[in-house]
């Protein structure tokens, strides 16, 4: 039997292609720090093949290469300004 985290994992070996376009919300949630390093390879290598991802994470970027765009986004304050 897999653990939860296997079974994350392997759900997304299964279903990532090259060329394709995923959004995700905090896809390393229910993964261990061992686990996440290795979607982050799978995702890069993807990414190679044409992949794109637009991923919402509250993750360490600490993890991330240095050829990965980083775009930040703030929330907005209660006057709707952003710092």
């Amino acid at each position: 039997a897999k653990s939860h985290g296997e079974a994350f994992l392997n759900f997304f070996q299964q279903r990532l292609v090259p060329k394709g376009l995923y959004l995700m919300d905090e896809p390393e949630a229910a993964l261990s720090p061992q686990r996440q390093l290795s979607l982050l390879a799978m995702m890069f290598d993807l990414v190679t093949d044409g992949a794109q991802f637009i991923i919402a994470t509250l993750a360490a970027a600490a993890r991330l290469p240095r050829r990965a765009h980083l775009l930040l986004r703030r929330e907005p304050d209660r006057t709707g300004r952003v710092d």
